[in-house]
């Protein structure tokens, strides 16, 4: 993708990054991550903000990628991609509604039983999908942070997953999909 950034009578061009087609047809692409240092160099340049230069290239991406998505939506491949992930998601929620469990333990720290929930969350094939909680007789939950751990991390971005999901940073889609697929890798790991 080149962006022209007119500079006095002059035109100069600036590669920003290369995308394939599968990015822009599955909605894996974000300018933001793919091209933000070009894009941050390309301001210095012509003396025009990195805002105007996103605004500019995202209002001619922004068709073409939509064209894309609706060309790529209409084929078999996708159709049996949307098919499967509907499969695996609803596979993946009833076995979470068959083996949902609420445990009673007695006789360790809640802090260490929190750090031992941590530990399976973080290393376990699927623990990305847990989310260990452990009451204090109050009945508000031990934090992670309450032990030393860091915040619980989003399964998209890596980003905080609190912050992502009270901003809706992801669609229930992609979430789904994450999902699915860590279910699928696990199950094929077997």
């Amino acid at each position: 993708m080149y962006c022209v950034i007119q500079e006095i009578q002059k035109k100069k061009q600036f590669g920003i990054c290369t995308v394939d087609y599968y990015d822009l047809a599955t909605e894996w692409f974000c300018l933001y991550d793919w091209g933000n240092s070009k894009i941050e160099t390309a301001a210095k340049e012509p003396n025009c903000s990195e805002e105007e230069i996103y605004t500019l290239i995202e209002k001619k991406l922004e068709p073409i990628q939509e064209q894309i998505i609706e060309e790529f939506k209409q084929t078999e491949e996708y159709k049996t991609h949307e098919k499967h992930e509907k499969i695996t998601t609803l596979h993946a929620a009833r076995k979470v509604e068959f083996n949902a469990a609420v445990y009673l333990v007695q006789g360790i720290e809640r802090q260490k039983l929190k750090e031992i929930g941590v530990l399976l969350e973080e290393t376990h094939p699927l623990g990305r999908l847990f989310d260990v909680d452990v009451l204090k007789e109050n009945l508000e939950s031990v934090g992670r942070t309450e032990i030393g751990a860091t915040r619980r991390k989003c399964l998209l971005c890596n980003g905080d997953a609190k912050v992502c999901g009270r901003s809706r940073a992801h669609t229930v889609q992609e979430l789904q999909e994450k999902v699915a697929s860590i279910i699928r890798n696990w199950e094929e790991s077997l």
